[in-house]
């Protein structure tokens, strides 16, 4: 098991289960995207893995409730390399006014504006 010596930033699973709860939902919240998300993995300790970890943390996801999980869609930041322009602007306050939350593309690695922008017509948000 990695160790924070190793220069990786990570916590042993050992010391993750070990946290008082208080520590845990602390420390937790930021990378589980939410605090309520985080006191429900620390009821769920003791964890065997990063893989059970992370399996436990998309179960309390998907049974939280609607508002839970809007809430949780409404407080993604909007950074990066964003279209702008008063039409952008009108589109993301539509897609908002329709669905309750904004567009949120999650890309891994190297992604193309316009792979973007195919999501974004796919998702009906430019009609």
């Amino acid at each position: 098991m990695t160790t924070p010596e190793d220069g990786s930033g990570r916590i042993p699973m050992r010391a993750v289960n070990e946290m008082s709860k208080a520590e845990f939902i602390a420390r937790l919240s930021g990378p589980c995207g939410c605090g309520w998300a985080a006191q429900r993995l620390a009821a769920e300790r003791p964890l065997g893995s990063l893989r059970s970890m992370l399996s436990n943390l998309m179960k309390a996801f998907h049974n939280a409730p609607a508002e839970d999980q809007k809430a949780l869609l409404r407080s993604f930041p909007q950074h990066g390399d964003q279209p702008k322009g008063e039409l952008f602007d009108r589109q993301r306050a539509a897609y908002q006014e329709r669905f309750g939350y904004p567009f949120i593309i999650a890309v891994k690695g190297r992604c193309e504006k316009s792979s973007v922008e195919a999501s974004r017509r796919r998702s009906r948000l430019t009609k």
